[in-house]
């Protein structure tokens, strides 16, 4: 895979009503809590170090998909 540098981008699918992308470590902790802008979202990676960070819908109740980002 290609790692991140600046930014990624994120496309939602309007039917889920996802509210917020709730990114965390690999020890499970929070580091940020976004609220996208409609159905194609830019997350700014400014301030995490190099490393394997995870998004996953925050306001979700059925279990939630995850992503990796590299």
């Amino acid at each position: 895979p290609n790692p991140a540098k600046e930014r990624i981008h994120v496309q939602l699918d309007p039917a889920l009503n996802i509210r917020q992308l709730v990114i965390r470590d690999t020890g499970g902790r929070t580091l940020r809590i976004l609220e996208p802008a409609g159905r194609s979202t830019s997350i700014p990676l400014s301030g995490l170090a190099p490393g394997i960070y995870f998004i996953e819908p925050g306001d979700r109740s059925e279990r939630p998909e995850i992503l990796k980002i590299l």
